[in-house]
């Protein structure tokens, strides 16, 4: 796998993926798949990937149109809302 990445926000764990069948054969991406099923039964995984054996049972986000700068607006403005929260946080716990 080329990048795993693991973050948790609100006691909620996010798995990253990147290419996660890259150099695998048609049977070890199955696999592969069928390991990160049953991960999402538990995690929010999110895998970016050209491979059909990944896009058959997953939600699709297309990156065209501007989608992608939506999502890195969104992104952003998500971090933010949590720094300013665990800032606020933060001076709360100070008093």
């Amino acid at each position: 796998m080329d990048r795993i990445r693991f973050q948790s926000h609100g006691g909620e764990t996010i798995v990253l993926l990147d290419s996660p069948e890259t150099g695998q054969d048609l049977e070890q991406s199955e696999l592969i798949h069928q390991g990160l099923l049953k991960m999402a039964e538990r995690y929010q995984v999110i895998v970016a990937t050209n491979s059909l054996t990944f896009m058959r049972r997953g939600h699709q986000i297309g990156l065209r149109d501007g989608t992608l700068d939506r999502l890195v607006q969104s992104a952003r403005a998500g971090v933010e809302e949590l720094s300013t929260a665990d800032a606020a946080s933060a001076g709360d716990l100070r008093k």
